[in-house]
């Protein structure tokens, strides 16, 4: 009996230390805080997780909190500023300061965990507020900052920053959501990393030194001084992920497309395994029409990390944008699957709708997700767009008019009112509502670009013009706005510039219909008629049944004195469009007939 007591008494003191998951989440609950990142305005950017880790400290990973314009911890009873202590980059841990917080830091845990062993993980999934979730600890996994703990408790977006507790409660490590390589395969810093933050950061003073000028520089909105400041920052330490990290923002501020892709593309070299890196560098290539590229970036990201919505969203957007609307729509589906709150992915699920001539799948689309996130003002305004694009404008109103009671100070609201407004005739209304648009943000290339189409229907094209030039200047990279402002040029006469832009527009996107078109149209009425024939049929390979080109090749195959091929053109035009052929018909081929011997 004397033999057997300790090991009874062993097996009863581990049993009084194992907890069930209410016991552990009441525990745990309290030493885990929601931390809210804020932007320049204020206004929320995304909502995290953080541990606390003293009295008046709390940890967390710097993703979002290196690039936020102040922190704010959010308890029951009030919201606490917080501000960053000490960082460890190549860990990923942020340790702040939160005055007044007066909370407990969870028990340190084992060293070492047997694989198997039950975990929760305890955090701010989603934003939905401090929540907990279970799982078993599948052991550790090296990578090049260290070994993380593998885990398989259900973390999502939101959960990062957030506690790994074992059945006792005690702390295992701070989850790090970036890293998702499959299936509920989840991994977390280890708790020991937590005292070697300072220390570490203590070693990298000159690093830090330099990081506090940027944030400094972020703080004023030195734009140009940020993007001298990091560059130079970068040349000299080429794989210093925080010095692109800057690049990347100020190229982004100053809207230099090329400088922010330099920017990306030195992040996914230093780190290629952090999703943020991999997203970012498609979303830019994808943005320099560098497609294919992009495709075969989120391809991989979905292959390897099949968990991630994001990597499929990017692909399923890619893909649509190549014309694979089947490839497209399965890779959208999947996305929301994983994540339903990828809005932007209803809006492409969306766009495939019309594209397949099915606009009541497409508003239904909208409608479900502007019910499913009643107070996401993006679902009502896809809402609009939806009702737009299946030339419904009347409905459209009717949900602009019920959201501008309460968002007149918002710009989007003011852009919708426009293209609604525009949608149903009332072209200068729609550019008094653009205007309103810019008087709060002048930089919205999308408004400047509304002022334009509504004044070009209008035919007042130096107007148009001159919106099409802002749209550009404030979004270099958006092909769009040079195109349109390729057709004002030539509608308004000046076709020198017209051409110089239509030139520009088939090196970078030759593989587009209306390219070659306006390039021909401009060609032709610069009188270069031979020149101006290969243009448009080019266009129409890529896009046979296009009745206007059609119309200029008979229009400039009769003035080059070739009968025979503006006959051709006229029968090509004749079989899908009688009244147009028959127009061009008596103009241009009749008269030739009529006086031949």
């Amino acid at each position: 009996m004397l033999r057997i007591l300790p090991a009874c008494i062993a097996l009863a003191c581990g049993q009084a230390l194992a907890l069930s998951p209410p016991e552990i989440f009441r525990a745990a609950a309290a030493s885990v805080v929601v931390l809210e990142t804020l932007d320049d305005t204020g206004g929320t950017s995304a909502r995290l997780s953080a541990t606390v880790t003293s009295a008046e400290t709390v940890v967390t990973v710097c993703n979002g909190v290196e690039s936020a314009s102040a922190l704010r911890i959010v308890r029951p009873e009030a919201h606490l500023a917080a501000s960053l202590l000490a960082r460890d980059n190549d860990r990923n841990l942020c340790l702040l300061a939160a005055p007044g917080l007066n909370a407990k830091a969870l028990p340190a845990g084992a060293a070492e965990v047997a694989a198997g062993s039950r975990v929760y993980a305890v955090s701010n999934a989603l934003g939905l507020g401090v929540g907990i979730s279970d799982g078993v600890f599948s052991g550790k996994r090296r990578f090049p900052s260290g070994e993380y703990l593998q885990f398989s408790a259900p973390v999502s977006p939101g959960s990062e920053g957030g506690a790994l507790v074992d059945e006792s409660g005690r702390l295992l490590g701070i989850v790090d959501y970036r890293r998702r390589d499959g299936q509920n395969v989840n991994f977390a810093l280890p708790a020991a990393w937590i005292d070697q933050v300072q220390e570490r950061a203590s070693k990298n003073a000159a690093q830090q030194q330099l990081y506090a000028q940027a944030k400094a520089l972020v703080a004023t909105q030195d734009w140009e001084g940020l993007l001298r400041q990091a560059e130079t920052w970068a040349k000299a330490a080429p794989d210093n992920p925080d010095a692109w990290s800057f690049v990347v923002r100020a190229a982004r501020e100053k809207k230099q497309p090329d400088a922010e892709l330099r920017g990306w593309e030195a992040l996914y070299r230093i780190d290629p395994s952090q999703r943020g890196h991999v997203l970012g560098l498609g979303w830019q290539l994808a943005l320099h029409q560098r497609y294919e590229e992009a495709l075969a970036l989120a391809q991989r990201m979905a292959a390897d990390n099949p968990a991630d919505g994001a990597a499929w969203y990017l692909q399923g957007l890619l893909l649509q944008e190549k014309g694979r609307l089947d490839e497209a729509e399965k890779a959208l589906l999947r996305a929301v699957e994983i994540d339903p709150w990828l809005t932007e992915a209803y809006r492409y699920l969306a766009n495939i709708a019309l594209a397949r001539g099915n606009p009541d799948l497409a508003i239904a689309t909208w409608r479900r997700l502007a019910g499913l996130h009643s107070g996401d003002a993006n679902a009502q305004w896809g809402l609009v767009n939806a009702y737009l694009q299946a030339g419904r404008p009347h409905k459209a109103w009717r949900v602009v008019e019920r959201l501008g009671e309460d968002l007149t100070g918002d710009p989007t609201y003011w852009f919708w009112r426009g293209r609604t407004l525009a949608a149903l005739g009332a072209q200068d209304a729609a550019c008094a509502a653009y205007h309103k648009s810019l008087e709060i943000k002048p930089d919205n290339a999308l408004a400047w670009g509304g002022v334009g189409i509504s004044r070009s229907e209008q035919q007042r094209l130096p107007e148009a013009i001159a919106a099409f030039r802002e749209a550009r200047r404030h979004a270099p990279g958006q092909e769009e706005w040079a195109y349109l402002l390729a057709v004002a040029l030539k509608d308004g006469g000046h076709l020198d510039e017209a051409l110089v832009l239509t030139t520009g527009l088939l090196e970078r996107s030759p593989q587009l219909a209306r390219s070659w078109r306006q390039h021909g149209f401009v060609l032709a009425l610069l009188g270069r008629l031979d020149e101006a024939v290969p243009a448009l049929e080019r266009s129409l390979q890529i896009e046979p049944r296009q009745a206007k080109v059609w119309g200029s090749l008979v229009e400039v195959n009769h003035q080059r004195n070739r009968p025979a091929e503006a006959r051709q053109a006229y029968e090509k035009l004749r079989g899908f469009d009688s009244a147009a052929a028959e127009s061009l018909y008596r103009q241009f081929i009749l008269p030739t007939e009529a006086y031949q011997p």
